[in-house]
């Protein structure tokens, strides 16, 4: 692999594989490990972006956060209010299934 293979090649696997071949090699190439990655950005954005996909920024990381303590205030608010009204109403009780209670008689359907 040099720089004129790297600048000649039109092909992403090719490309693709270098990139994969300088990244197994420790690292010693990184002039030569640049110019494929950007190469590879050049010919195909589509699969450099899988190789690297974009993170978020900081911005949309404290937009995040920030939501997210919105609604644990909001979640908060609710659990507040229904203990201080007392909670739900109390279940009904509901005859049992399998086994009716003593007076009750079973429905044969």
């Amino acid at each position: 692999i040099d720089f004129d293979a790297v600048r000649n090649t039109k092909n992403t696997k090719v490309l693709k594989r270098y990139i994969q071949l300088l990244e197994e090699d420790g690292g010693y190439f990184q002039e030569l490990l640049k110019a494929c990655r950007e190469k590879l950005l050049e010919i195909s954005p589509k699969e450099y972006y899988k190789l690297y996909p974009l993170g978020p920024t900081a911005r949309e990381e404290q937009d995040a956060i920030a939501d997210i303590l919105e609604w644990q205030d909001e979640v908060k608010a609710v659990d507040r209010t229904l203990r201080q009204s007392g909670g739900a109403p109390a279940p009904r009780k509901l005859p049992g299934v399998r086994n009716p209670e003593p007076g009750e008689t079973a429905r044969a359907d």
